[in-house]
């Protein structure tokens, strides 16, 4: 319970009564609490991950990090002023603007949450590659934030293998795209960009229905319900060029774990324009046999006919 009261006091100022209430404030103390002890679990098991948790006041400008928070930055906690400024020092100059824009644009109420990738700048002066996610839990009663919480994770290692990656997908001779669950383009190499003459800009505007020509666009949703059955499936497809001309591919397509979608193929419409060129040079060749009067024989050293 808690309980308020104060004293009546005569005309010589003596005490000759108290009065006062209590109030049973069981439900009010057991929330309370509920939410300390759910509080401290919730930080228990961040501590436990890999990742760094984040707690900004922004009533205070106080922001409350993880044991764990430094460890990814490389810093002591010592070295916390536990304001924002902290951050601000720790990220590369080339990030900083970016970042606070993201920052800022969910403070007003633009986005529905926090989400980037940056570089920090490490004590030895080298950089390290960082993602923070966070959104706002708590408002006043204008609908302004008053409170943002995150995480912070380390991607320096999965930062270099997607590098690695993306220059040998960007190396390869071969056209390769890969789009999201929804069937939209989220990259596409050099060779696929010069197979169709789409800027990867472009493609990223565009959905896998939109690159597939007329004569072969009815296929489309039965293939791609089929790559959620077989591991992958090779065929020939027209795709439709920029300019609005057809180019001939053969394609392996495949769904990834993630749901996303890859294909790699080759240009077929050199190869077909050759195997044009060399029947109509052996048509060429039997009109003019046939006008001779010598015999012409072929023989393949491989089939023995």
């Amino acid at each position: 319970i808690t309980a308020r009261g104060e004293a009546v006091r005569d005309v010589n100022g003596e005490i000759v009564k108290l009065h006062g209430t209590v109030q049973d404030i069981t439900e009010r103390k057991r929330i309370t609490l509920q939410a300390i002890t759910s509080e401290e679990r919730m930080l228990q098991v961040l501590n436990a991950t890999s990742d760094g948790f984040w707690d900004w006041n922004l009533l205070t400008g106080e922001v409350y990090r993880s044991a764990r928070y430094y460890q990814v930055v490389n810093r002591q906690p010592e070295e916390d002023s536990h304001d924002i400024a902290f951050f601000r020092n720790l990220i590369h100059p080339d990030d900083l603007a970016r970042v606070m824009h993201v920052i800022e644009s969910h403070k007003q109420g633009k986005t529905p949450e926090i989400q980037f990738d940056c570089r920090i700048v490490l004590p030895d002066g080298q950089n390290k590659w960082i993602r923070s996610r966070g959104r706002a839990v708590s408002w006043d009663k204008n609908r302004q934030p008053t409170r943002l919480v995150g995480i912070l994770s380390d991607i320096n290692e999965r930062k270099q293998l997607d590098d690695d990656l993306r220059f040998i997908l960007n190396e390869a001779v071969d056209g390769i795209w890969i789009a999201d669950a929804e069937g939209r383009f989220l990259f596409a190499n050099p060779a696929a960009c010069q197979l169709t003459g789409h800027y990867l800009e472009h493609l990223q505007s565009m959905h896998i229905a939109e690159l597939v020509a007329k004569p072969d666009l009815a296929d489309l949703p039965a293939h791609l319900a089929r790559l959620d059955q077989e591991q992958f499936i090779r065929r020939e497809w027209q795709l439709r060029r920029v300019d609005d001309r057809v180019v001939s591919v053969e394609l392996t397509t495949e769904r990834m774990r993630d749901g996303r979608y890859v294909a790699f193929g080759r240009d077929l419409s050199t190869q077909k324009q050759a195997q044009v060129d060399l029947q109509n040079r052996e048509r060429q060749l039997a009109r003019v046999l046939e006008g001779s009067d010598q015999g012409y024989w072929d023989w393949n050293l491989q089939t023995n006919a």
